[in-house]
């Protein structure tokens, strides 16, 4: 029987604040080095160090559509 974590052990979402629960969604900042490649984008990051801080699942694609975290919707 594994017992259920509270909320306040999971890493808060730097967008919204929100308690995040690990997922394959979930984006991680990392630090490390990097070389360019031709094919561009970062397929090797040496000395690859995660900072303990994440985005949610539902933060993830604004994230990587590069919007700005304090950009209101239009709508």
């Amino acid at each position: 029987m594994s017992a259920e974590l509270p909320e306040s052990a999971y890493p808060r979402c730097l967008r919204c604040g929100e308690p995040t629960r690990p997922s394959s969604l979930v984006l991680h900042e990392v630090v490390g080095f990097t070389r360019p490649r031709g094919g561009g984008g970062a397929n090797h990051i040496v000395a690859r160090t995660e900072t303990g801080r994440v985005v949610c699942a539902n933060c993830a694609p604004a994230v990587q559509r590069g919007d700005h975290p304090r950009q209101e919707a239009l709508l």
